[in-house]
Order: structure tokens, then sequence, then C-alpha cells
């Protein structure tokens, strides 16, 4: 995931404070061990929180803190940011970003990591803990000089694929009877304009719709949960079955035609 919060063209120590203030924030209420043998799957929190914030402070040979004078500091820490910039610019300007859709606007982006396996609602629930911490800190006074210039009037938001695929795997389990149905539905409506007889998409649909019904409750009665997989096996496995079906019953209705009765049909097909 990452935390875009929006910043000044130049950034001076006072912002990279407040950032790093955040960050201990975000690492003291949802931090985890960074350990991958300290903690179970499926646990929830945060195991790394990191900025362009950590890594000059982590790569100056002083504590910008210490120094005296504000514009003094503001000078040194613009020039560890344009050191580090010299050595590594890619890095750092996907750190602090110009929003291409307005040129006067930067974003300055806090990378955090979290472990992939847990529930959706661990991982909806601490996205939803993030941004609460963000909205509290970001509504302090000291904050809302950055977020109240006209170059940077917009508010800080949490994105990155974890937040995409929470969402996405969530949107998914709650509609899979959904796409159940529709599938159902399309299947049913194919099978009656192929073969034009209600009853035979009747009897065709059965053994299309119980293996799913089938996978289904094997898994709640095992307890295995449902992840993005699982939750299309249903929808997806009409589309599989039916293919089957067209052709047994196409095949059948040939034979009979012929003349073949109703057994010798069956064993031809």
């Amino acid at each position: 995931m990452e935390i875009a919060l929006p910043c000044p063209v130049q950034p001076g120590w006072d912002y990279y404070e407040r950032v790093l203030r955040l960050e201990a924030r975000l690492q003291r209420e949802l931090g985890g061990s960074d350990s991958q043998s300290a903690e179970p799957d499926g646990a929830s929190g945060l195991t790394k929180v990191l900025s362009l914030a950590d890594a000059i402070t982590a790569g100056s040979p002083i504590d910008f803190a210490k120094i005296p004078g504000g514009d003094l500091r503001n000078v040194a820490v613009q020039a560890a940011v344009q050191a580090m910039r010299l050595k590594m610019p890619a890095f750092v300007d996907t750190l602090i970003a110009v929003d291409p859709d307005d040129p006067g606007r930067r974003w300055f982006r806090i990378m955090l990591r979290a472990r992939e396996r847990q529930s959706v609602q661990q991982k909806l629930a601490n996205i939803e803990a993030i941004r609460r911490i963000v909205r509290e800190e970001t509504a302090q006074d000291d904050w809302k000089n950055d977020l109240s210039t006209e170059a940077t009037h917009s508010q800080p938001y949490v994105t990155g694929y974890f937040v995409l695929l929470a969402n996405l795997i969530q949107s998914v389990s709650r509609d899979q009877w959904l796409t159940f149905g529709v599938a159902t539905l399309g299947v049913g409506i194919c099978l009656l304009v192929a073969f034009r007889r209600p009853m035979i998409v009747f009897l065709a649909l059965i053994p299309n719709i119980i293996p799913g019904f089938l996978v289904l409750g094997l898994m709640g009665w095992i307890g295995l949960r449902i992840n993005m997989g699982a939750a299309m096996i249903a929808a997806v496995s009409m589309g599989l079955t039916v293919d089957s079906s067209v052709h047994y019953l196409s095949a059948f209705f040939r034979e009979r035609e012929r003349g073949t009765s109703l057994l010798e049909s069956l064993h031809r097909v």
C-alpha cells in the first residue's frame, strides 16, 4: 500500500518531521513484527512503513532536528534530497511525484507493507485504520498550510495493489451468487435457442448446476475460506460444463432422428 500526501514543491524539515510523526503513529498503533516467522499467516497490521523522510534521515551524518535555525535546516534537508536524487533519480522522483494532471501539485509517498494472507475483513479494517490515522494527523494545525494552499489543495488518500485487491476480492465474493445466477440464466437461454425444448433445458441445467453447489457446500463444511478464485468456481464451471452438455445433447438428438433406439442412442453418444 501507499499513502499519497499533498506536499509543497520543496518541502522543508517541518514537513518531513510531520511525516515521521505520522509514520511513528502508524507503526505504534498498527505495526507488527517484520520477521516472516514471528507471526502466523493471517496476522494483521503493518510490517513496514517507509518514505523519503526515513531515507534522508538515515543517510545523513547529522541530525536535522539539532541544526539551529529553520532556514538552515531546510537548506540541509533539500541538499540531502538533491544528493539522493543525483544517485537515485528515479527512486526519489517516485517518492515525491508530480501530479500528471496538475504540474503544480506534488504528492509525497509513504510506502506500507502488510501480510497478504489475511481475511478480507482484516485487510479492509487495516485500510480503514490507516485512513483514520491519516485523517486525524493531517487535521492538526501544522498540516493545514500544506493542505490548503492553491498548489496542494487536495486530500491525502490510501492506495496501492493491497487496497485494490482487497476491494476486488470483497466484490467478487459478495457477487458470487449474482454471477452464478446470471451464468445459469445465460446458459439456459442458449440451450433454449439451441434445442427449443424447455424440459430439455431444465434437465440439461441440473448436471451443470450440481457440481458448483457440491464444491461450494463442501468448502463450507470443511471450513475453507472463500477467496477470489473460489468465488468464481460456480460461474466459471457453468461455462465449462455446458459445452459438454451441448455436444452430448446434440449427438443424442441426431441419433434419435436417425431412428436409433433410446438405449442405443445413449450408448453411441
